[in-house]
């Protein structure tokens, strides 16, 4: 279960210094999951709306999966410097607003797969580097 952030400033500033304190390699598989996430539901309403007017969908296998998708955007982020992937993943987690039950770390992705704290002595997360 998860829930909606309601922190203080000061739990925003540690979730902010422990994403500059996670990998590269962490940060980038963050955000290709976001990326990989939003094209899949792009594809969904995508195919929704076509099913709805009637479009044949027998081209669908041709659309790209959730896997490609992730691999398209981790490859893009591969470059990216480590500062600009702190602030992304930092935009996502003000974005989804979502924290784990208890509050304790903040959600990068919407299904909590990569999550931040927001107690800057505990710099873990949930998916460890």
């Amino acid at each position: 279960m998860s829930w909606e952030i309601s922190h203080s400033a000061e739990a925003w500033s540690n979730a902010y210094a422990n994403l500059e304190d996670k990998t590269q390699k962490w940060l980038a598989e963050a955000c290709a999951t976001v990326a990989a996430d939003r094209q899949e539901s792009l594809d969904k309403t995508f195919w929704d709306a076509c099913w709805d007017l009637g479009i044949d969908d027998s081209n669908i296998d041709n659309v790209p999966n959730w896997r490609w998708s992730y691999d398209r955007a981790l490859s893009q982020l591969a470059d990216v410097p480590h500062d600009v992937l702190v602030d992304e993943a930092f935009r996502y987690i003000e974005a989804n607003n979502t924290c784990d039950n208890g509050g304790f770390n903040f959600y990068v992705d919407t299904g909590g797969f990569y999550t931040v704290s927001c107690d800057r002595d505990d710099i873990s997360g949930a998916y460890p580097d």
